[in-house]
């Protein structure tokens, strides 16, 4: 298959690189264009890649590899997506990988050490290990206490988060699942007017 028609009478660029001998990355940049076809539609992708390593060094938009993540239901697959692996280094696609995820043991990874805080806190939202939700609900992020405190179902501890959580957010989060009347009494007596008000709520 030809995709490239040099037989016309507009200019014709030379290939400045086509004798050049590359030893090593960042030497050489190449880039190129094509399109994939998908379900319903077509897309085109523009990339530069390294000619040494083959490094993708950026792409026209994560477009492409949004839809094939969207699509992707292998969990071995979706996994290494998800922490960055196999050159998937994009946020938005990674963070689509882990909302598909179910794997509990690679949710827990990265709920709670991934680099990225968006990552961390969709992660959260996914994990239903009562263990690993409880150690994110001391977490020093506020969003990710409060997505673990969203997930946990021990009252022990959702009254604990309740009444000494330095954040209003993540103490109203945990006041909404609380059913121990003895505590929301205790909460509808606290200084912050927003806890006590959910506590009466409740």
């Amino acid at each position: 298959v030809v995709t490239t028609d040099s037989n016309h009478g507009r200019k014709v660029y030379p290939n400045l690189a086509g004798k050049m001998t590359v030893t090593g990355v960042d030497e050489l940049w190449v880039a190129d264009i094509t399109y994939v076809r998908l379900q319903e539609e077509f897309v085109f992708l523009a990339v530069i890649l390294d000619a040494y390593s083959r490094r993708e060094i950026g792409d026209s938009n994560a477009s492409v590899r949004m839809a094939a993540t969207e699509k992707l239901t292998d969990q071995a697959m979706l996994a290494k997506v998800a922490v960055g692996g196999i050159g998937y280094d994009n946020l938005t696609v990674r963070m689509a990988a882990t909302e598909n995820l179910t794997d509990q043991v690679v949710l827990a990874k990265l709920a709670t050490g991934d680099s990225n805080l968006g990552v961390r806190r969709r992660a959260t939202e996914r994990v239903t290990d009562q263990a690993v939700l409880a150690k994110l609900a001391a977490d020093k992020d506020s969003g990710v206490r409060s997505s673990a405190v969203n997930q946990l179902t021990d009252q022990t501890l959702l009254a604990k988060v309740a009444v000494v959580d330095s954040e209003s957010t993540v103490r109203k989060v945990a006041i909404e699942k609380v059913t121990d009347q003895a505590v929301l009494a205790k909460l509808a007596a606290d200084k912050d007017s927003g806890v006590r008000s959910s506590a009466v709520n409740q």
